[in-house]
């Protein structure tokens, strides 16, 4: 019964009431906030207006506060002004005119229950747990935390399906990887014990098994197994979904995989921090749940506040073994909207484990290192005093689920756009960015971008300006009506493009080049007043000038400045590397591995894939020559790296040489036909045959060569002869990874062979048509685009992979790690042409040498990394 001005009103009441009592703050302190009981039934707001919105109410209302009274007859839609409420996700704050006697007040708007994610404003509260409350345990040390901006928290823990399809996604673009034992990312195993996403999860009635064959799955139980929450999944499988997810919607990732570290400033999902999780999970409740007290720490008998919220060992029968966990939002949601903070599965944080700071605390974010991250919110396993909202527990290498949160979206626009003309048609296409700024509540639905003579929509948009200046105005709408407008102004001008990137070859081997610096093809329409050279140890001017520079990358900076003043400035890099005698150098670049299906001779190992090779090399221009290894060999001898023996020369168990290679006790009894021996502590090679590629060499040996060469010339070497690894960083000699090869080869040519027109295979090939079944001196072919020789026939080259098949999606830099088979390429002089093409491969075991008439003619070239690289 509500009493005004001597009369009195009875309303009927459907719903249980929802009571919320306190200040409000910042610029409407002192005003009390009192509270409104709803109906069930939706709750709607629609806009009429610039300045006017209307709520829907099912149902008559009473408002009722402390310290006022108030009541009305209320129409079916109460007209409110415009700036009178704000959207919380599934809550809707409403404001009347405290002058009027009315007071403020909240609703649920349960028109929102199909949000996925609530808004969670900024605020404070007390983080940890009283010394009073049952069940607390040690480290929940109470301490005051400021969460000092909103972030979006999904609602409902991660399902099964929507994990497996972004993890599987990634898997399809080769951004993970799949085997029998789970999914990974690089060399990070994302569950070394039960496999990220092994499809076991659910009740006792839903689950997927293991097939045989760990590509295909065989699923039993009812169709909603994909609406379980995942609960086997690693810490860094939680924070992969997160990223992956963030590239499939095209957001910015939050994850750095190379170190496993966050950029909390990102656009993508992330792990709650645990400040954040436990902020959420309260929802301005002090209590052990966000439903009340707890009453007991034990399964029975049923904890009646935790049971409203969640599901844990008191009201899930059976064993965590049994896989009982529930469907999401089944339970009783906090006042942020959010289901299953209590229970179901434990939920990863982002920090590692530790103790809490001293003091209060302004966005926490955990210890720097540890050796546990944090989990959150118990589980059906875990007794009510581990589901509280301050219970922390500090997992190793366990599995849970996990939710992500999100930053609100962006609004308005950064500094005005400066841009140049560059094909010189007097227009200039532009990228508007409607993504860097201060927030609106709620989630942005539209960008509407207008200027004289045109418009555009979406959050970035593609346009084109004419010369001059052009103000354009954005207008960006909330989900809730709102809206924001920012002006930008854009500047097209024609005035300077320092052209592209210089590339030059330290002739004189001194380590420096003279380089010219030239923007003569700058599109000038204002007359241009200077043109400023500037790079770290000096400077020039003019339009075209010239520079010296030291062996490397050299960033070079260009400003022109026109007779009106107006400056643009363009950089290129100068990039200088030693002449190389006997190696070409092979620039970065992507290309298409592999053979279209239609190719002649094709084989099933051939699929393609776009590859880019994001670094260049140098690469040897012939193959490995007798004479050059019996050089090497004969230095590796006298050093004391060889074990030569009766039966050859050996690394531990790995034999370097077959046929090509004896040795001998009495130099009359040496065969001809035998190219190297040894004899009398002195390796030697047949005359006439030192420019012979060498062959019959195992990849032991391609490896060793590498490695006792670089030795040699006082270079780091890339390889660890105890393990046989490689470390791409160094500067030594290597054998190239087949990805390598088959892009040095094509030098950019998609054909059969590099030929060009004009060419047949026997310009640039000795195969078994033009052989006579011997192996040819190098370089007596036509070389291709990068002068290359004999990359079709003469020998067979070894690789450095172990052989597979090139995962799928766009590779950058791959490498193979087969364990039985490694890779060949090139073909032979006893080889049919289909067998030389360029996408072809031949395997064969790494101690091979030759193997009758089967794989013959073994040999290699090597490649190393400019300096700098």
């Amino acid at each position: 019964m509500i009493e005004s001005g001597g009369n009195s009103y009875s309303t009927p009441w459907i719903a249980k009431v929802a009571t919320w009592v306190r200040r409000f703050f910042a610029s409407y302190a002192g005003v009390v906030w009192g509270a409104l009981l709803a109906s069930d039934d939706p709750i709607s707001v629609k806009s009429v207006g610039e300045n006017e919105s209307k709520i829907d109410l099912p149902v008559p209302i009473e408002l009722m506060t402390e310290s006022v009274s108030h009541s009305a007859d209320l129409d079916d839609w109460v007209s409110l002004p415009g700036d009178a409420y704000e959207r919380n996700a599934d809550r809707l704050s409403v404001r009347f005119d405290p002058s009027s006697e009315s007071s403020f007040f909240q609703i649920r708007a349960f028109g929102s229950e199909n949000s996925d994610f609530s808004l969670i404003p900024a605020g404070s509260f007390m983080m940890g747990s009283p010394e009073s409350e049952l069940g607390r345990d040690d480290d929940e040390t109470l301490r005051e935390v400021t969460i000092s901006k909103p972030f979006y928290m999904s609602r409902r823990e991660v399902a099964l399906g929507d994990f497996l399809e972004v993890i599987e996604w990634a898997v399809d673009l080769g951004l993970a990887g799949q085997d029998q034992f789970g999914y990974w990312v690089g060399d990070h195993r994302l569950d070394t014990r039960i496999p990220i996403g092994f499809k076991s999860f659910g009740s006792p009635q839903c689950y997927l098994s293991d097939a045989g064959d760990y590509g295909n799955w065989l699923e039993t139980g009812p169709a909603d197994c994909d609406d379980l929450p995942v609960a086997y999944v690693t810490w860094k499988g939680a924070v992969a979904y997160a990223n992956f997810r963030s590239l499939r919607e095209g957001r910015e990732p939050c994850y750095d995989f190379t170190d496993w570290s966050c950029d909390f400033s990102k656009s993508g999902y992330r792990l709650p921090t645990e400040a954040e999780w436990e902020y959420a999970c309260r929802a301005e409740t002090d209590t052990a749940f966000y439903t009340g007290e707890i009453a007991n720490t034990l399964e029975e008998p049923v904890d009646p506040s935790l049971d409203a919220a969640g599901w844990y060992s008191g009201n899930v029968t059976g064993t965590i073994i049994g896989n009982l966990f529930q469907l999401g939002g089944a339970k009783q949601p906090n006042a942020f909207g959010l289901y299953d903070m209590h229970g179901n599965v434990p939920e990863w944080c982002w920090d590692w484990y530790g103790d809490y700071a001293d003091g209060p605390q302004v966005d926490p974010r955990g210890p720097a290192e540890g050796t546990e991250h944090v989990a959150r919110g118990g589980g059906v396993g875990y007794l009510a005093k581990d589901c509280r909202s301050a219970s922390r527990l500090s997992i190793v290498s366990g599995h849970s689920g996990f939710r992500v949160v999100i930053n609100p979206s962006p609004i308005a626009l950064g500094a005005d756009i400066a841009t140049v003309d560059l094909d010189g048609d007097g227009v200039e296409g532009v990228t508007l960015d409607g993504s860097a700024s201060e927030n609106l509540r709620g989630s942005i639905v539209s960008w509407n971008w207008s200027w004289e003579g045109g418009n555009a929509s979406g959050e970035f948009a593609e346009t084109e300006f004419p010369l001059g200046e052009t103000e354009v105005s954005l207008t960006i709408t909330s989900e809730q009506g709102e809206t924001a407008v920012d002006l930008v102004s854009v500047n097209v001008h024609k005035i300077a493009n320092a052209g592209p990137d210089v590339s030059v070859v330290d002739v004189g081997g001194d380590g420096v080049q003279e380089v010219v610096l030239d923007a003569s093809r700058s599109l000038a329409s204002d007359e241009v007043e200077s043109w400023v050279w500037s790079w770290e140890g000096g400077s020039a001017i003019g339009e075209t000038t010239s520079g010296v520079f030291p062996v490397g990358d050299t960033i070079v900076t260009l400003i022109v400045t026109s007779n009106q003043g107006i400056e643009s400035q363009d950089e290129l890099i100068v990039s200088v590397t030693p002449e190389s005698d006997g190696f070409a150098l092979i620039p970065a670049g992507s290309f298409v591995i592999g053979s279209p299906e239609g190719e002649s001779g094709r084989r099933e190992n051939e699929v393609q894939r776009d590859v880019t090779i994001s670094k260049p090399f140098y690469m040897s221009v012939t193959e490995v020559t007798h004479a050059q290894m019996v050089e090497v060999m004969q230095w590796a001898f006298k050093e004391g790296y060889l074990d030569v023996i009766e039966t050859g020369v050996m690394i531990g168990d790995n034999p370097l040489f077959g046929r090509h290679m004896r040795l001998y006790t009495d130099s009359s009894a040496r065969p001809i036909d035998n190219q190297v021996s040894f004899y009398q502590g002195e390796f030697s090679v047949v005359d006439s045959a030192e420019n012979l590629p060498m062959v019959d060499v195992s990849w032991y040996g391609a490896v060793a060569y590498a490695h006792f060469r670089s030795l040699m010339e006082g270079r780091e070497s890339c390889y660890d002869l105890t393990d046989w690894s490689c470390d791409f960083s160094k500067s030594g000699y290597r054998v190239p990874t087949s990805a390598e090869w088959e892009y040095a080869c094509r030098a950019g040519t998609t054909g059969r062979f590099h030929t060009t027109p004009g060419q047949e295979l026997g310009d640039i090939a000795w195969f078994d048509d033009n052989s006579e079944g011997r192996t040819h001196e190098v370089g007596t072919k036509q070389p291709n685009a990068w002068g290359l020789f004999d990359m079709h026939g003469n020998a067979l080259e070894w690789c450095w992979d172990g052989y597979a098949e090139y995962p799928p999606g766009e590779l950058v830099d791959p490498v193979l790690d087969g364990f039985s088979f490694w890779i060949l390429r090139g073909g032979s002089v006893d080889r049919e042409a289909d067998d030389c093409r360029s996408a072809y491969m031949e395997v064969s075991r790494r101690e091979t040498t030759s193997f009758g008439d089967f794989v013959r003619f073994l040999g290699f070239r090597v490649v190393f990394n400019p300096p700098g690289e």
